[in-house]
Parts: C-alpha cells; sequence; structure tokens
C-alpha cells in the first residue's frame, strides 16, 4: 500500500528528487531490486548529481552482480565528489570480480 502512495507521490511530483529517492527506498526494503535498480536509474537520469542516488544504485548494482555497471556508476560518483577513499575500495573489489 505505502508503495502505491509513494508511486502517486512521484507521478504527482516528478521533479522533485526526494520522492524518486523514497520509492527507490521503498522498493529495496521490499526486497524488490529490479524495480528499485530501475527507480535509482530514474533518479540518477533525472538528476545527475544526486550523489545518493548514484551511491545507493551502485551498491544496488554491485549485489545483483553486475560489476561493470556498478563501476560505471561509481566512475560518475566520483565526477560529481571528487576522489573518495572508500569509493575506491568497492572499485577495486569490483574489479577482481571482472
Amino acid at each position: 500500500m505505502i508503495l502505491f502512495y509513494a508511486e502517486q507521490a512521484r507521478e504527482a511530483a516528478p521533479d522533485n528528487a526526494y520522492y524518486h529517492h523514497q520509492l527507490a527506498a521503498l522498493y529495496t526494503r521490499s526486497g524488490d531490486d529490479a524495480a528499485a535498480m530501475q527507480a535509482y536509474q530514474v533518479l540518477v537520469q533525472r538528476f545527475p548529481d544526486n550523489v545518493a542516488g548514484l551511491e545507493k544504485l551502485a551498491r544496488l548494482q554491485a549485489a545483483m552482480d553486475r560489476p561493470r555497471a556498478a563501476l560505471a556508476t561509481y566512475e560518475r560518483l566520483l565526477s560529481r565528489t571528487g576522489d573518495r577513499p572508500k569509493v575506491r575500495r568497492q572499485m577495486l573489489e569490483l574489479h577482481v570480480r571482472l
């Protein structure tokens, strides 16, 4: 039921990043990783500088065994935030999985 309202909120205010992020987080909590990934992709496509969305998307891609996609997303994240040792460590772990 809450997903329905979150989807309605995002549709009513598509220019509000908060609603996009909340919907993606709810999908993640519900265990629907595919829907969560799609929601995060919409979020970062619509709001390319949304650092939290990029980080969540990269983690989800890595968890879903999509290391190349996760690496590309981490690169986008670093291009917006500058160097971050934690992100570099996560990227190193992904390179090992390739």
